[in-house]
């Protein structure tokens, strides 16, 4: 069984219910041992007595730093003992279907690529990949970069490396750490994006090219405000961009 490390950044506690759900779901794997790190403003004493569950509490004034310390203090120093190592958002789900298809797919890519993932919101029944905005009249279609065969399956790039937290191999780590290509920005979606390369995306100048296999429905995470997609009506639906990648 392999066995997963994700760290949890959560400032104040006005998303704890969102973090809640969140635990709740890595504690539900069964084909993973997953230890969870906490770093805190709030302490969550719902889970004092989870051996898998450590917490780290924080003064409020440590502000958008705090983003940083699951790496500073955990990820990028116990991912040896680790197959797979995540950096979570507290407000978005990773369900097991979804890492064990990361799984599958990140084994399969060259060193310097990295399986990547797309976030959602639901509005109206829809589907809405809030990480694909059609800004200023652009159409969906230029929101893809490239599509590359690798192996026997295909994989797209996209502008936007934001995800909402990442998901590497404890190899993927090792190779960071060895380029020194371990940054910290000065914004909270940093902490999310900088472990990617992108030369459109502000803060991203890390080594790993963040591909996403063009099935890419197994890909995707929710992210449980739901809070983007009623402010306008330019996001890229999921049956857009299967159209684009046919």
């Amino acid at each position: 069984m392999k066995n997963i490390l994700v760290g949890i950044s959560n400032y104040r506690n006005h998303q704890l219910d969102f973090m809640c759900e969140v635990i709740e779901e890595y504690l539900s794997f069964e084909s993973f041992n997953v230890d969870i790190e906490i770093f805190s403003t709030v302490k969550l004493n719902k889970y004092d007595d989870y051996e898998n569950i450590n917490q780290y509490l924080y003064d409020e004034d440590i502000g958008k730093k705090l983003s940083h310390e699951p790496r500073i203090k955990s990820l990028f120093t116990k991912y040896p003992s680790y197959d797979v190592i995540i950096y979570n958002e507290n407000d978005t789900i990773l369900t097991e279907n979804t890492i064990k298809n990361w799984y599958e797919h990140n084994k399969l890519l060259p060193s310097d690529y990295v399986c990547g993932l797309l976030r959602y919101e639901i509005l109206n029944d829809n589907r809405l990949l809030i990480d694909m905005h059609k800004d200023d009249g652009q159409q969906a279609h230029g929101l893809v970069n490239e599509v590359y065969e690798i192996g026997d399956h295909n994989y797209f790039s996209v502008d936007n490396v934001h995800q909402g937290g990442w998901v590497l191999s404890n190899k993927q780590i090792y190779k960071l750490v060895m380029e020194n290509n371990i940054k910290f920005g000065d914004s909270l979606e940093c902490a999310c994006s900088n472990v990617y390369y992108s030369n459109k995306w502000p803060g991203s100048f890390g080594g790993l090219k963040k591909v996403i296999p063009t099935d890419f429905e197994n890909f995707t995470v929710h992210h449980l405000p739901n809070k983007y997609v009623g402010m306008d009506d330019n996001w890229t639906s999921f049956e857009e961009l299967m159209e684009i990648l046919k």
